[in-house]
């Protein structure tokens, strides 16, 4: 029976240092763009593996991703891949609820795919508002101690919610970019 994401559990309080979260690019501003098979790709999703695996040896029980594509896809995906082996769980903090609805029909089912294995889903609005991107990522940082940044951009989201990551005294792990 397919889960519909609203019906997915509401996240329960967790300890903020045991809560990180995950701030990178959109695909066209990555190196790799769409192309997940390249070698950059490949040896960052590696990177990426072992930066999840680090932090859940050191306690880290909740992973945030904003459900963007690019980056925060691929972070998702990482931690379902790792739930099990790692003792970990998935929260998606979607920024409002037809955040996907002008994707591609492949992106999209990949975004319905990956909310509906995750542990928990959150919206920061239930609407669409010049906002809410910005909340979804104040929110993510503001419950997290440690967040992983993949940052090939020079401005935007991505760089903003790591300068406010900083700031905040988040610990800050970077796979590549700037």
């Amino acid at each position: 029976m397919r889960m519909i994401i609203d019906e997915l559990k509401i996240v329960p309080q967790y300890d903020r240092k045991t809560v990180c979260c995950f701030t990178g690019n959109r695909p066209h501003k990555l190196p790799w763009g769409e192309n997940e098979s390249s070698p950059k790709c490949r040896a960052m999703k590696k990177k990426l593996r072992a930066a999840i695996r680090a932090l859940a040896a050191e306690g880290y029980r909740l992973f945030v991703s904003g459900m963007a594509q690019g980056g925060d896809t691929l972070f998702a995906e990482a931690v379902l891949d790792l739930r099990k082996e790692c003792g970990i769980a998935l929260e998606c903090a979607l920024p409002y609820k037809d955040q996907a609805a002008g994707w591609s029909m492949k992106a999209q089912e990949r975004y319905r795919s990956i909310a509906e294995r995750s542990d928990y889903v959150t919206y920061v609005s239930y609407e669409y508002t010049t906002a809410c991107l910005f909340r979804r990522n104040r929110y993510m940082v503001d419950k997290s101690s440690a967040i992983i940044t993949l940052d090939y951009s020079e401005g935007g989201g991505t760089v903003s919610t790591a300068r406010y990551a900083e700031k905040s005294g988040l610990k800050v792990i970077r796979l590549g970019g700037k």
